[in-house]
């Protein structure tokens, strides 16, 4: 079921939900240029074996500026702080409880960073190949996946200026996508604010935020493989379990940085699985 949420930090958010109301929640948050269907696979899993039969409710959430909910008004209403304090709210509406979440790229940025201020919200995150350590603004502009952000959110911005239909993003979408998902990524893009790629660009994502700061929470950290292509990068472990010295840090072989596609998602669910029954 769809719903739209308005919260008290002046963002609407579109939200899918399943399950009982009364059951601990599980909020899942897409990555940067993304919209909450990216979970749709993963959801499919988790319906029969945790919602069903009341273990967990599920909540898919259009973090700001994607999808359909409401869009910041500049590029600084894209740092992590916004985006947790909207996650923190969403806990807060439901009122049922703290809640786990899993959080893929940006989003697993945003679950941290709540994760460090108020662990009271939370049973524990789970976090997808998250750029916990792209503020560094040296290693983000050496980044070849940060080196075509640029190209993107220009294109994207000239297709929005002339209110370019969904079909026009297919050249775009094509070149970042494989076949099969290319017309859910015109979608997404068609309803995408640049602004949040421009704000990872400029490091605004990542104000305020300090990643050896501990999560005060139960944390898993799922790493992609980085012979395919990661953003959580293996001298990254060493400073975030220093950090987190009870965390679980595991890596997908062959896994690119979206762990949950198709070709890798039997054993992100292993993972995600292992987290849930965990907590």
């Amino acid at each position: 079921m769809a719903i739209e949420l308005s919260l008290s930090t002046g963002m609407t958010l579109a939200v899918e939900h399943h399950g009982d109301e009364s059951a601990p929640p599980l909020i899942l948050l897409h990555g940067l240029s993304g919209r909450r269907q990216t979970w749709d696979p993963v959801v499919e899993q988790l319906l029969p074996r945790y919602v069903d039969n009341g273990q967990l409710q599920l909540l898919a959430v259009d973090q700001r500026g994607h999808g359909e909910s409401s869009r910041a008004g500049s590029v600084d209403g894209y740092d992590a702080l916004s985006y947790a304090a909207d996650l923190g709210a969403v806990i807060e509406f439901l009122g049922a409880g703290p809640a786990a979440v899993a959080g893929h790229s940006l989003g697993g940025v945003v679950a941290a960073a709540l994760a460090a201020a108020r662990p009271e919200l939370l049973l524990g995150v789970f976090l997808e190949d998250p750029p916990l350590y792209e503020g560094d603004t040296a290693r983000r502009e050496a980044s070849p996946v940060a080196q075509f952000f640029p190209r993107l959110v220009a294109a994207v911005r000239d297709l929005q200026a002339r209110d370019a239909p969904v079909e026009e993003y297919r050249a775009i979408a094509s070149a970042m996508t494989p076949p099969d998902e290319v017309e859910d990524r015109c979608r997404t893009l068609h309803a995408w604010d640049p602004a949040t790629m421009e704000a990872a660009i400029q490091g605004v994502v990542w104000r305020g935020y300090d990643p050896s700061v501990p999560l005060r929470c139960p944390v898993t950290v799922v790493r992609a493989d980085p012979e395919v292509g990661a953003v959580f990068e293996p001298g990254d472990v060493e400073p975030f379990l220093a950090a987190n010295p009870d965390a679980e840090v595991t890596m997908v072989p062959g896994a690119a940085h979206s762990v949950h596609a198709p070709a890798t998602l039997s054993p992100f669910m292993r993972e995600l699985n292992d987290f849930l029954v965990n907590l």
